[in-house]
């Protein structure tokens, strides 16, 4: 099953692949995350083989995955793996100029593969719907 959803920002790709890739530890959620541990921030290391992890309060850090593609302004993909999953998922967000011009809006078009997860971890997930819903964390 693969999951893609698409939003509209009113920002160029260069300026939302940054804000996503390079300030996730701004506006991703904050609150109880993998282990129930306390999460603080959110890294993504810009490189290719780069790790997605996790820092919580208590100053442990959770590898979620690695980047394997990483092309400023247009791609970042990662591997996403939940520590009760078997093997790991890979998510691609694409950021795509819509002809708006430097200051027009970038779509981001998200696909998270998740053929190979348990029904229990797909739970609220609906295929090729748009659905922003995924497994949930912990």
């Amino acid at each position: 099953m693969t999951i893609r959803k698409s939003i509209r920002v009113e920002r160029s790709p260069e300026v939302s692949f940054r804000v996503f890739c390079e300030e996730i530890g701004q506006w991703w959620p904050k609150g109880r995350s993998f282990g129930d541990k306390q999460l603080v921030n959110m890294i993504i290391e810009g490189r290719i083989g780069g790790r997605l992890y996790e820092i919580h309060s208590d100053g442990s850090e959770y590898e979620i995955g690695r980047v394997t593609a990483y092309q400023p302004p247009r791609v970042v993909a990662f591997s996403w793996r939940a520590p009760s999953w078997e093997m790991a998922t890979q998510v691609e967000v694409r950021f795509i100029p819509d002809g708006g011009g430097a200051r027009g809006c970038a779509a981001l078009a998200v696909l998270f593969d998740c053929a190979h997860l348990a029904a229990d971890d797909r739970r609220g997930v609906q295929p090729d719907s748009g659905q922003a819903a995924g497994p949930a964390r912990g």
